[in-house]
């Protein structure tokens, strides 16, 4: 009886371990050029989507969002894609920046990451980091450096999209934006050889006139313990793999688009056999199998979209507009 006991014991633990195990997200390397615009261009379609589908303890945001994650020899890439029903932003709301519909990305780049620590623990540096770019009035589609000058916030370049409501954030991290507890600058030998990182992202959501309060949607942590700014321990992991993905995205030329912002019609200065529009989630919204250079635009809401011109089913070129 003991022995089975301890048996059932022992299968328990290895179950549990290997779903533990399981929650890691493997992160894929390309050596391919991605462009820092807020849209979810080819070389993403490669990349599964991580949902961001849990609510922070107490909270009910109403955003569905995805993130998605590539990686080089310099650079962490991160996709955040968000469907909101009412984008409501510091800025225009006149509050606390962190009240209001914003993106936070949260890693942890120490050995150890049961430690109790988060992106406030002193002393620094901790190892914990928190990315937080505001939304500013007229900066979509603007690519703007993030230098928030605090020892707990990575540098990183990024660039957001607004499709109405919705929006696509795209970030470029630095490894070297990195230090961790042992004071160690972060590259990517130094990453590879961690079994895990530690890494989470939040959405911020507030709707004008119906919440009073922030209301988080989580990938990972909701919070049971402490928030990821003070202990991430609940944080998700992830870890960088060999295997690769990309397209060549940096041999794609941009033709020109005109009109632009469109109302009706766009005309297209490329060759090619077959047309896609995708929207700022980077979802498919219209496809022509025509080599007519000036397409309809009739029945898309206004926005940002971004169109790949194919022919002979190969990628050829690619560009982006407004549809107004």
């Amino acid at each position: 009886m003991k022995k089975f006991y301890f048996l059932l014991v022992l299968l328990f633990t290895v179950t549990l371990a290997i779903a533990q195990d399981d929650t890691t997200i493997s992160i894929l390397y390309t050596a391919d050029l991605i462009e820092i615009d807020g849209f979810e261009e080819a070389i993403w379609e490669n990349v599964d989507p991580m949902p961001v589908d849990k609510a922070f303890t107490g909270e009910e945001p109403t955003v569905t969002a995805y993130w998605k994650m590539l990686w080089d020899d310099t650079y962490f890439y991160v996709l955040v894609a968000v469907e909101d029903n009412d984008h409501y932003p510091a800025w225009e709301s006149g509050g606390s920046w962190y009240e209001y519909d914003q993106v936070e990305l949260y890693f942890d780049v120490n050995e150890v990451l049961k430690d109790g620590g988060g992106p406030n623990t002193d002393p620094k540096p901790s190892g914990h980091y928190q990315i937080q770019p505001p939304f500013e009035d007229g900066a979509s589609g603007v690519v703007k450096e993030y230098e928030p000058g605090v020892d707990y916030r990575a540098n990183c370049t990024y660039c957001y999209e607004l499709n109405g409501n919705d929006y696509v954030f795209e970030f470029k991290i630095p490894f070297s934006s990195f230090t961790n507890v042992d004071f160690q600058t972060m590259t990517d030998e130094l990453f590879k050889a961690l079994e895990k990182i530690g890494f989470d992202v939040t959405i911020i959501d507030q709707d004008e006139g119906i919440t009073s309060g922030r209301q988080r949607a989580v990938w990972s942590n909701t919070g049971e313990n402490a928030e990821n700014y003070v202990n991430m321990d609940d944080a998700g992991t992830i870890k960088l793999v060999e295997d690769g993905v990309g397209i060549s995205e940096n041999k794609i030329p941009v033709f020109p688009v005109y009109p632009n912002p469109a109302v009706n019609y766009l005309t297209i200065e490329a060759d090619f056999d077959r047309v896609v529009i995708y929207n700022g989630l980077g979802q498919q919204v219209r496809s022509f199998e025509s080599s007519e250079k000036r397409i309809s635009l009739h029945g898309l809401p206004d926005g940002f979209y971004f169109i790949q011109a194919f022919e002979n089913e190969r990628l050829t070129g690619k560009s982006k507009f407004l549809k107004k």
